[in-house]
């Protein structure tokens, strides 16, 4: 008789365990290309959402890539009022972590921690 398999993914209220808590922090260097107006959420947290494209050249086994590439990414609190702000075309270093965008999906939404301009 065999085992019966487990669930590659833990349901999302699942305690975490050893090696689940790793590092989820992304640096991007990006141009802010659209900008969602500034709204509140249920609890009344201001979010503003945007989309990021970034474009570079990569170093990979010796070869040279280019790279581009659009994200979506939001900001809560003070940094989404800080971002309502900004111009899209503006420069920006940004960092933060991923996360689904959608519960079940596979697509990935970068929720921002700092906001850097240049």
């Amino acid at each position: 008789m065999h085992a019966p398999e487990q669930p590659v993914n833990p349901p999302s209220d699942a305690p975490l365990t050893a090696g689940e808590d790793g590092e989820n922090h992304l640096l991007l260097t990006a141009t802010l290309t659209g900008r969602e107006t500034l709204r509140y959420n249920l609890s009344g947290v201001p979010v503003t959402e945007c989309t990021l494209s970034h474009a570079s050249r990569q170093l990979e086994a010796g070869i040279e890539r280019q790279v581009r590439l659009d994200i979506s990414a939001v900001a809560l609190g003070d940094l989404a009022r800080e971002l309502a702000g900004i111009d899209p075309g503006t420069r920006l270093t940004v960092s933060g972590f991923l996360t689904p965008l959608r519960r079940s999906g596979r697509a990935l939404c970068l929720h921002l921690t700092r906001i850097d301009q240049y």
